[in-house]
């Protein structure tokens, strides 16, 4: 029986047969692993009128996962090029959608794309690296608005398991038995170097980078700073931006670095973003307290094994507009071989700013 027509749909992956396939199965066959309910065409689809069955599993769907490989925009200038009508569906539906960009893939200019969907290039791109198949697949579920489904099978058999075991236990004490003690060592792989030199450009921080690195007031957590990372803006046409207000404590300052990893301060290595010749980091910002100033820089971050391989200095001052303006921090002549802080805002008054596209280019 087919999971995709008795479970509500999470998930929709659109891909050309064409490059994109092999792909497709393999950030398939990885979320259905982690309970997801999940449809992809080639699978799935057996049967009936595809045009309807397509549609429809796109409307029950909360994430469209579009894989991107090499050339596979191309045959969209065709009005009847079914990666198109996907595409477009998922736009018309408004739904969570996650381009997900392999090596070799271009991003396109909106010029160049058909009326109907040339937004694409407004949706985060998330870089795929097949060598480092684990990490993307987390930034892509910490992206997805769907929610695994609760695996009863599995904790049924847990329970069973259990069950059975605490059994023999009890049998074997009360038969006055040794139980043997064995220990077990699990190694557990980890990522020594991170390699984004094939990886697309622009990198968006906001996806391949995490706000955790709090400090000054900061560190207290949310009692000075709230963080809002899908904050709803009335001037950015309904599309979700960052939020982040500011009061002051007893330390009168406050930043936020933006890590590579979770409270990576040094502990391991960052980002290699050498050999793509970016330039800048580019953001959008305002605020409705027009006089209000921070400071915004990148790198800088020093820790005990590692470093970041540049700091921006001097740090940025920036005066809010109300309105969205876009700012630059310059790269040209920065060595950014090892990225960790990939972005830092810096703040000693109270402020309420919105921050938006933030990315290397």
């Amino acid at each position: 029986m087919n999971d995709s027509k008795d479970k509500k749909l999470d998930i929709f992956i659109s891909y050309r047969n064409e490059g994109g396939s092999e792909l497709a199965k393999l950030v398939y066959n990885y979320l259905k692993g982690k309970n997801y309910s999940v449809f992809m065409s080639d699978v799935d689809l057996k049967s009936g009128h595809f045009d309807k069955a397509i549609y429809k599993r796109i409307q029950e769907a909360k994430d469209f996962i579009l894989i991107c490989s090499p050339g596979s925009l191309d045959k969209c200038k065709n009005e009847n090029d079914w990666v198109r009508n996907e595409i477009v569906h998922a736009i018309k539906c408004n739904k969570n959608i996650l381009p997900i960009l392999s090596q070799g893939f271009s991003i396109p200019n909106k010029n160049d794309l058909p009326s109907d969907m040339n937004t694409l290039p407004d949706y985060n791109g998330i870089p795929f690296l097949i060598n480092m198949f684990d990490q993307s697949m987390g930034i892509i579920i910490k992206n997805l608005k769907s929610t695994p489904k609760k695996n009863y099978k599995l904790i049924i058999s847990i329970m069973i398991t259990a069950l059975l075991i605490s059994s023999i236990i009890y049998f074997l004490f009360f038969n006055n038995k040794p139980i043997q003690n064995t220990n077990y060592a699990e190694e557990t792989p980890s990522v020594t170097q991170t390699e984004y030199r094939d990886s697309i450009i622009p990198i968006n921080i906001e996806t391949n980078f995490t706000p955790s690195g709090w400090m000054g007031d900061g560190e207290d957590g949310d009692k000075f700073i709230t963080y809002e990372g899908q904050f709803m803006d009335k001037q950015d046409s309904g599309n979700s931006c960052i939020r982040i207000s500011y009061t002051k404590g007893p330390k009168k300052w406050a930043g936020i670095y933006w890590l590579n990893t979770d409270n990576n301060w040094g502990t391991d290595k960052g980002y290699d973003l050498s050999g793509k010749n970016f330039t800048k980091i580019s953001f959008l910002a305002r605020s409705d307290q027009k006089v209000k100033k921070s400071q915004f820089k990148a790198g800088g971050v020093k820790g005990e094994r590692y470093e970041d391989s540049f700091d921006y200095e001097p740090k940025m001052e920036v005066t809010f507009n109300k309105d969205w303006t876009r700012y630059e921090l310059d790269l040209k002549n920065k060595n950014i071989q090892n990225v960790i802080g990939g972005f830092c805002w810096i703040g000693n008054e109270d402020v309420t700013f919105y921050l938006d596209e933030i990315k290397f280019e």
